[in-house]
């Protein structure tokens, strides 16, 4: 989602015709602690599973360093 930038999930049942958005984003906000440049570059995830997990990497830009990737962990791809 974008304004503010948030991660949001949508599923299919159909084989990817139809999708299903979830309502609510399962990221809503980069994490604190983080001195993030422009607005908050929070944006471009991507996913894949790990054994019997989930892996997701989000593009970021971090004050004083440049472009940084964030990685992130999931059971089941709500819980981040």
């Amino acid at each position: 989602g974008v304004n503010p930038q948030v991660q949001l999930l949508a599923t299919s049942t159909d084989g990817l015709t139809t999708w299903q958005k979830r309502p609510e984003p399962v990221m809503s906000a980069p994490p604190t602690g983080l001195e993030l440049v422009g607005p908050p570059d929070f944006r471009d995830p991507f996913v894949w599973r790990d054994g019997e997990g989930w892996l997701m990497v989000i593009g970021t830009g971090l004050k004083d360093v440049g472009g940084a990737v964030l990685l992130y962990r999931s059971a089941d791809l709500r819980t981040w």
